[in-house]
C-alpha cells in the first residue's frame, strides 16, 4: 500500500522531511516512512516528556495521556507524539486491515475450495469417460475375437457334421427298408419294395397288391406260357 494514499485515508497529512512533529488535528510525518514501519510502530504511554529529545529541535512537550510513537529501523532517532484519537483512528485502521484481512482470505477459500472441487469433480468425469471408453474398446475387441473363434469352432463342427451325414446317406442307400416298420429288409417283393419279416409284408399286402409289379409279371409269364403251349398244339 502507498503511504500517501494510506495517510489519505486515514486523515494523516504528509509533510516535507522535517526534524519536528507536532501533535493537533493533523498528524505530521516523515513522507519518507513506509506502510511497514507504520504497522510496526512500538507505542508506550509517557507520563511526562523526558524521553522527547531536549536538544534544541522544536518538539512539542509530551503531555500525560499522550502517545509517543518511535518507529522502527531507518528512523529509529525520531518520535511522533500522539494523542487518544490518533492512537484510535491507528487501532481503528488495523482492525480494518484485519477484517478485510479476514474477509478477504475466507472468501479466497472458499474460491479455491469451489474451484479445487470443481477440477476433482472434472478429473472424475475425464477417468470415468476414459476409463468406459476403454472398456467399450476392450469389450468389443474381446467379442470380436470370441465370434472369430467360435465361427471357426462352428466351421471345423459343419464340416465334420457333414461328412458324417454323407456316410450315412450313403451307407443308407444300399440298403433296403421294410416298407411296414422301416426295419431293415431282408425280403425282397418286387423292384423297389422289401419287407423285414413275413408278418409285415402279410400286414402290407393289402396296400401293396394294387401296385405289386411282381404279381403282374407273374401273370404275364402264366400268359406267355399258356399261349405259348397253343403254339405248339
Amino acid at each position: 500500500m502507498d503511504i500517501h494514499r494510506w495517510c489519505v485515508e486515514t486523515k494523516v497529512r504528509v509533510v516535507p522531511p522535517v526534524k519536528s512533529q507536532t501533535v493537533g488535528g493533523w498528524f505530521s510525518l516523515h513522507s519518507s516512512c513506509t506502510p511497514y514501519q507504520v504497522i510496526c510502530l512500538r507505542f508506550k504511554m509517557m507520563s511526562d516528556g523526558k524521553d522527547v529529545p531536549k536538544d534544541g529541535r522544536n518538539h512539542r512537550a509530551v503531555e500525560e495521556g499522550m502517545m509517543v510513537v518511535e518507529a522502527e529501523g531507518e528512523m529509529h532517532d525520531d518520535h511522533w507524539v500522539l494523542d487518544d484519537r490518533m492512537k484510535r483512528m491507528i487501532m481503528d485502521l488495523q482492525r480494518h486491515w484485519l477484517t478485510d484481512y479476514q474477509q478477504s482470505r475466507e472468501k479466497l477459500l472458499v474460491e479455491m475450495t469451489e474451484r479445487l472441487h470443481q477440477e476433482f469433480l472434472s478429473d472424475q468425469q475425464k477417468i470415468r469417460t476414459e476409463l468406459l471408453t476403454q472398456f467399450k474398446d476392450e469389450l468389443d475387441t474381446t467379442r470380436a475375437e470370441l465370434e472369430e473363434k467360435y465361427r471357426e469352432s462352428l466351421k471345423v463342427e459343419l464340416g465334420k457334421m457333414a461328412e458324417k451325414h454323407r456316410k450315412e446317406i450313403s451307407s443308407i442307400k444300399k440298403k433296403q427298408w421294410c416298407w411296414q416298420c422301416e426295419a431293415e429288409a431282408i425280403y425282397h417283393c418286387c423292384w423297389n419294395t422289401a419287407y423285414c419279416s413275413v408278418e409285415c409284408q402279410q400286414s402290407h399286402w393289402a396296400t401293396h397288391r394294387k401296385f405289386c409289379r411282381r404279381k403282374k409279371q407273374n401273370a404275364s409269364t402264366h400268359q406267355q406260357q399258356q399261349q405259348q403251349q397253343k403254339n405248339n398244339n
